[in-house]
């Protein structure tokens, strides 16, 4: 199976949803963001920014949204934060999730403290790959 393929069978397993026709903000739930770099780093695909987004839903509404609309998923939406980006170096999962998790936002939201706050990965392949979702 292609690196594609893999990539496209990747966020499905992994309830991910993707804003756009590419792969970037690659939205992916908070429980399974370690399994899901962990797999990047084995078809050695890189993470180039990162996006922030809250995840809107009716048992942790309070304060929510923290920022603009965004799709539908499942029970609630994600929210985009706006001005949060962040433009990385190369990293390998462990250190992305380091980051991931001392993430703080202008907002002061982070993400050991507030269930809503999740990342988009933007990924580091060809931009001719189209996503399966779109």
């Amino acid at each position: 199976m292609d690196n594609k393929r893999q990539l496209d069978s990747l966020i499905a397993t992994h309830a991910a949803i993707i804003v756009g026709n590419g792969y970037t903000d690659i939205i992916v739930p908070q429980n399974k963001i370690e399994t899901f770099t962990a797999g990047l780093e084995k078809l050695d695909i890189g993470v180039t920014d990162l996006t922030w987004w809250c995840y809107c839903k009716k048992d942790n509404n309070s304060g929510c949204p923290h920022g603009m609309g965004g799709p539908i998923y499942k029970d609630g939406y994600f929210s985009e934060i706006t001005e949060e980006h962040d433009e990385l170096d190369k990293m390998g999962s462990v250190e992305l999730i380091q980051f991931i998790h001392g993430k703080e936002t202008k907002g002061s939201l982070t993400f050991q403290n507030n269930d809503c706050l999740t990342p988009g990965f933007w990924l580091d392949v060809s931009e001719s790959w189209k996503n399966n979702q779109n």
